[in-house]
């Protein structure tokens, strides 16, 4: 069985074993106000909401504590370290972009420089070969003018000669000039009508069967 004096009654408060009873309020004369509205004066609010607050689960926190609260994990995370190495992070990154364009660039001049030296050896070994053929050419062309030097001398000699002299290749004659091939051409029309004079009279005197007995003359 339970002595009454040990049970605890639902107004008393327990401290060191000992128990504490509350008591009725009492009026004192002379106070302020009732004891009733002494309690109700109380801050009580204010226990109730701190109550409230520890009461409610984590997972039930309004907007406004959560924006805090991330707010704060972010500055928390992103020191002064961390976005001093975002930082160099981000120049790394375009300093990289920028070699990669310097390198697309000089490869780029590399291959038109490249282009511009084989064009100039192609440009050097073509002047080369022209001057060659310019060379044989004049080479050629002195050849050629001992050639017709030699032409106008040996046709001179035919002027001045009283008989007309062997003429010279037809590929030599092509090397003369127009005007001179007219001259020879009249110079030889001449010989050839004194030739046919002579080989006239030359039928007239000789034996027509033998042509070298002179023809005798019957009286």
């Amino acid at each position: 069985t339970f002595d009454n004096s040990t049970v605890p009654h639902p107004g008393s408060i327990t401290i060191g074993g000992s128990l504490l009873q509350s008591s009725a309020p009492v009026n004192i004369p002379g106070s302020l106000g009732s004891s009733a509205s002494f309690h109700s004066a109380s801050p009580s609010p204010p226990v109730s909401l701190s109550s409230h607050f520890l009461q409610q689960p984590q997972g039930h926190l309004s907007q406004s504590e959560n924006t805090f609260l991330g707010t704060s994990a972010s500055h928390g995370s992103l020191g002064p370290g961390a976005a001093e190495l975002a930082r160099l992070r981000q120049e790394l990154d375009e300093a990289n972009s920028t070699i990669k364009q310097w390198e697309e660039s000089w490869k780029q001049a590399k291959q038109a420089c490249d282009a511009w030296k084989k064009e100039a050896e192609e440009a050097g070994e073509r002047a080369s070969a022209a001057g060659a053929e310019c060379e044989l050419a004049r080479e050629q062309r002195d050849a050629l003018e001992v050639q017709v030097k030699k032409l106008q001398e040996e046709l001179e000699r035919l002027h001045a000669g009283p008989e007309p002299q062997a003429l010279p290749p037809f590929s030599d004659l092509e090397a003369l000039s127009l005007s001179t091939l007219y001259s020879l051409q009249k110079q030889l029309r001449a010989h050839l009508e004194q030739v046919d004079k002579a080989v006239f009279h030359m039928q007239s005197v000789k034996c027509l069967k033998c042509q070298e007995q002179k023809r005798a003359v019957l009286p």
